[in-house]
């Protein structure tokens, strides 16, 4: 997966975060009705020493529910780990601007 290869670039380029390293964490059990899960949950310790949660979400299109998912995401992995979650969504939509090529 992209996402797993490309782990450290994608941090650093969309949140600027110097990382010493990243582990991929286990989703959470489900504890509500919803069968939503984060889509790309990684526990991260930072040059600084800081260890934090990085979610990172990826969207085809947005939608206002979206934003009430990625709170709840939020809110579940501060109650377990306690740590400062950063979350990061990657909205894959087509671009508006068409290249040009002569």
């Amino acid at each position: 997966m992209v996402i797993e290869i490309g782990k450290e670039a994608i941090l650093h380029r969309f949140l600027g975060l110097e990382t010493d390293s990243i582990q991929i964490i286990e989703q959470l059990p489900e504890e509500s009705p919803s069968l939503r899960r984060s889509d790309f949950p990684m526990r991260v310790i930072l040059k600084d020493g800081r260890e934090v949660i990085v979610l990172v979400e990826i969207q085809t299109e947005f939608d206002n529910d979206f934003v009430l998912r990625l709170i709840d995401y939020v809110v579940r992995f501060q109650l377990k780990y306690h740590l400062e979650i950063i979350p990061l969504v990657l909205l894959l939509t087509p671009s508006k601007h068409q290249s040009s090529t002569a």
